[in-house]
C-alpha cells in the first residue's frame, strides 16, 4: 500500500476521532434524557448520535488497520472500505457549509443523513472484517462492540435520572425542565408540570395532562404571571389556556369548555371538534 493511501486513511481516521467529539454531547444529552423504565424512547436525535460515535469508531478502526497493517486486496473487502469513506466523504460535503459560512442550521443536512451514513460504515466495516480473515481484527471488534455495550449500560445506570429529584443535577435550565417533563408524563403527575422552569414547557406539559386525564380544571392553572420572559411568544398563557381547553373538550365531548376560550375561530373549531354545534 502506497505511502499516499496510508496518510489518507490517517487523514479518515481523524476526521472520524473529530465526528465522534462533535457528537460527545448529544451522546451525553441522550443519556441525561433516557427513560429509566425503558418502556419508553430515547430522543431520536440523540439516538441518532449515538448510532453516528459507533459508525464513527468503526472507520477509525478501519483506517487504523489500513495505515499500519495491509491494504484490502479481496473483492468484498474493497467493497467495505469504499462504503466505509464513501460515506465520510458524503458527510464531509454536507458539513462544509458549516466551515464556509456557518449559521444555526448548517449542519441540519449532515444530522438528518448521518444515521444511514453510520448504518453504512458499521455495514462497510462488518464486510471488511469477515473478508480479511483476520482473528485479531474480529477479536477486537468483538471487544469493541462489548465494550461500547458496557460503557452504554454503565452511563445509563450511573448518570440517567431514575426518579425526578434526580433531575435537579441537570445544571441547564432547558435540559432539567425537559428531564422533569418526561417524568411528569409519564407518570401522569400534573404537580411535576410546576416544576418546568420555561413557561412554554410548563404549560405544554399541563395541557398535555389536561387532555390525558380529561380534567378541564388543569387549564385554569395556565395564568399569568409569567416566571421566565417577559411579554411575547414565549409569554402567552392564553393561547396555550384556549389549546389546554380545546384539546380537553374533544377529549371529553363537551362543547360546554369552549366557552372558557377566548372568542374566536378557535373556539367555533373547539365546539365542532367536540361534538357541538
Amino acid at each position: 500500500m502506497s505511502l499516499l493511501l496510508r496518510l489518507l486513511a490517517l487523514a479518515a481516521a481523524l476526521a472520524a476521532v473529530s465526528l465522534i467529539a462533535l457528537e460527545a454531547r448529544p451522546v451525553w444529552d441522550m443519556f441525561l434524557r433516557a427513560d429509566p423504565t425503558l418502556q419508553g424512547s430515547f430522543s431520536i436525535l440523540h439516538a441518532r448520535a449515538f448510532l453516528s460515535v459507533a459508525g464513527h469508531l468503526a472507520l477509525v478502526m478501519l483506517s487504523l488497520r489500513l495505515t499500519f497493517v495491509a491494504a484490502a486486496s479481496i473483492p468484498i473487502a474493497r467493497i467495505g472500505v469504499w462504503l466505509c469513506y464513501g460515506a465520510l466523504a458524503m458527510e464531509s460535503l454536507l458539513l462544509a457549509p458549516c466551515v464556509f459560512a456557518g449559521g444555526a442550521l448548517c449542519g441540519v443536512y449532515y444530522v438528518m443523513a448521518s444515521p444511514f451514513t453510520a448504518l453504512a460504515m458499521l455495514v462497510g466495516f462488518g464486510l471488511f472484517v469477515s473478508a480479511s480473515g483476520s482473528r485479531m481484527l474480529a477479536g477486537v471488534t468483538v471487544l469493541g462492540v462489548v465494550g461500547l455495550g458496557a460503557t452504554a449500560l454503565a452511563a445509563f445506570w450511573y448518570f440517567t435520572p431514575k426518579s425526578p429529584a434526580e433531575c435537579a443535577r441537570i445544571s441547564d435550565d432547558v435540559k432539567r425542565g425537559a428531564c422533569v417533563l418526561d417524568f411528569a408524563l409519564r407518570t401522569g403527575d400534573d404537580r411535576l408540570c410546576e416544576q418546568v422552569t420555561f413557561d412554554s414547557s410548563r404549560w405544554s406539559c399541563t395541557y398535555q395532562l389536561a387532555e390525558r386525564k380529561g380534567d378541564a380544571t388543569l387549564c385554569e392553572r395556565i395564568a399569568l404571571p409569567c416566571r421566565y420572559a417577559g411579554p411575547g411568544l414565549a409569554c402567552e398563557p392564553a393561547r396555550f389556556r384556549d389549546t389546554c381547553y380545546l384539546v380537553t373538550a374533544r377529549k371529553l365531548s363537551d362543547p360546554k369548555l369552549c366557552e372558557r376560550m377566548t372568542p374566536g375561530d378557535l373556539r367555533a373549531s373547539c365546539r365542532k371538534q367536540a361534538g357541538g354545534k
